[in-house]
């Protein structure tokens, strides 16, 4: 498993405090407005980092099926709590 910095990711799920799932899901009902923002990323898979309510920073994973990879981003997350 090889961990990199991924700055589009960080910015779609740690800017936006929320799964860029939800980006994914706005895309693919037809709204295109999501696609005016440079950074964005619309593709499941981003997870905020959060701590006390507060979001400090996003995980993103890619590799395998978007289902899958938002999955693993949940399970390590759980896991530092």
């Amino acid at each position: 498993m090889k961990a990199a910095t991924c700055s589009s990711c960080k910015k779609a799920d740690g800017a936006d405090k929320q799964p860029s799932k939800a980006a994914a899901d706005q895309l693919k009902s037809g709204d295109l407005s999501v696609l005016a923002f440079p950074d964005a990323f619309p593709n499941q898979g981003g997870l905020p980092i959060q701590v006390d309510g507060q979001t400090i920073g996003g995980l993103g994973v890619s590799g395998a099926p978007s289902e899958v990879d938002e999955a693993i981003g949940r399970v390590a997350l759980d896991a530092l709590k």
